[in-house]
């Protein structure tokens, strides 16, 4: 299933795009008091201790241990500058970024695959929401990759795997694109962040023989262009129910390409608009059947 340039798409933006709606609206004091929905999965009493370590140390690097309900115990980073951890775990399980309508909860989901698991707080969140399911976490970063692997431990059925996930197993490398922002690219470049072992990834779930109905969260920092690009893309989709694939902005020529994606998904899936889309870099979509 390569993604052909369609010229007769609208020329509208692909990172301003709304498609069926917009999901969540909350901003300024909203989002801040949306942090302590940390309460569902981690009670109030740890929940308060957070705050109350992120106000106390806020200069110094201080991991505040929380407990989840699932029983998988965590460490977080309670710095008052949010690190990628503490980031991860309010857009997760306090702004609901990867929250499902009721109508996408009803389906069978065997395998969560989920490319490009940070420090695998999403992974921790889907075993939370499907406890029966499978769980292969790939993420391209070491020390991303060692974090997710002490924040899921505890739980048998979420595998981490240390790899970028591509279309071959070649080398690449991490790179920072701008203030925030990161891409994967083949070439070396003058803002490199650090080399990384790519995978085939359909070679490699045929191996672990990964069984579909599959969830997918698919966000690699701009590897995602190469994976549609690929015949066997299609095949993956077709055993998807549901899936948070996020689009990035790494260069000018993606923009028809994003446009062209989101077309194609639009065919497939009923697509949303999700709250975490950030304007000319990325835009997060929700699809499900």
């Amino acid at each position: 299933m390569s993604i052909a340039i369609n010229d007769n798409i609208p020329s509208t933006n692909p990172w301003e795009t709304v498609t069926d709606q917009v999901v969540g609206s909350e901003s300024g004091f909203r989002e801040f008091s949306a942090k302590f929905r940390l309460m569902r999965t981690f009670g109030l009493v740890q929940t308060l201790r957070f705050f109350t370590a992120i106000a106390v140390m806020r200069a110094f690097k201080n991991f505040q241990r929380m407990r989840c309900t699932n029983g998988q115990v965590i460490e977080i980073s309670a710095t008052g500058e949010p690190d990628d951890e503490q980031l991860a775990l309010f857009e997760i399980f306090a702004w609901d970024e990867y929250d499902l309508p009721a109508e996408a909860k009803r389906h069978t989901i065997n395998t969560v695959l989920d490319f490009g698991a940070n420090v695998g707080m999403a992974s921790l969140y889907f075993s939370l929401q499907f406890p029966e399911a499978r769980i292969l976490a790939y993420e391209a970063l070491f020390h991303h990759y060692r974090r997710a692997v002490a924040n899921t431990k505890d739980l048998p059925n979420i595998e981490v795997m240390c790899n970028a996930v591509c279309t071959s197993d070649e080398l690449l490398h991490f790179v920072a694109a701008g203030p925030g922002s990161r891409s994967v690219t083949g070439e070396v470049a003058k803002q490199i962040v650090a080399p990384v072992e790519g995978i085939d990834i359909f070679t490699d779930l045929a191996k672990r023989q990964a069984a579909g109905p599959y969830l997918l969260k698919l966000d690699i920092e701009g590897g995602e262009y190469a994976l549609f690009d690929d015949p066997r893309m299609a095949d993956l989709l077709s055993q998807t129910n549901v899936g948070f694939i996020e689009l990035h902005r790494v260069s000018d020529d993606c923009d028809l390409k994003a446009a062209s994606i989101i077309e194609m998904l639009k065919r497939e899936f009923r697509v949303v608009k999700t709250l975490r889309s950030y304007p000319n870099w990325a835009t997060v979509l929700l699809v499900y059947r």
